[in-house]
């Protein structure tokens, strides 16, 4: 199975590095799965990527708040769409690197079609 990234943007808060959309094809056979979170955790053995994907907010039986996901996927896929987003993620952190300065991105125009919400 192909994973083929269809957007990515930055987006940088916490642990969240962004937002992506990907597309997963088989031979004739493909579905897109957007809103996707680009996410970090620090472990045992360093900072590691990791996907969180689109859910929905609900309480159980004892009012905890909890989250469920739309799509569940194997750790084999997670792992191919991790790499894709995270490969782009850090072709747009090279990018930042000497591109503009803080102030001249505060003066673009902030576009809020292209957030995932």
């Amino acid at each position: 199975m192909q994973v083929k990234l269809e957007s990515f943007r930055k987006f940088e808060s916490g642990n969240l590095k962004g937002f992506g959309s990907v597309t997963l094809e088989d031979g004739d056979t493909a579905i897109t799965l957007n809103d996707l979170r680009l996410m970090t955790k620090t472990g045992e053995y360093g900072e590691f990527f990791f996907i969180g994907f689109p859910s929905s907010e609900y309480k159980d039986k004892n009012g905890t708040k909890k989250y469920k996901p739309f799509v569940r996927v194997d750790k084999t896929l997670a792992k191919k769409i991790t790499e894709v987003l995270a490969t782009e993620y850090n072709k747009s952190t090279e990018k930042d690197k000497g591109s503009t300065t803080t102030k001249e991105k505060e003066k673009e125009p902030f576009d809020d079609t292209e957030l995932p919400f």
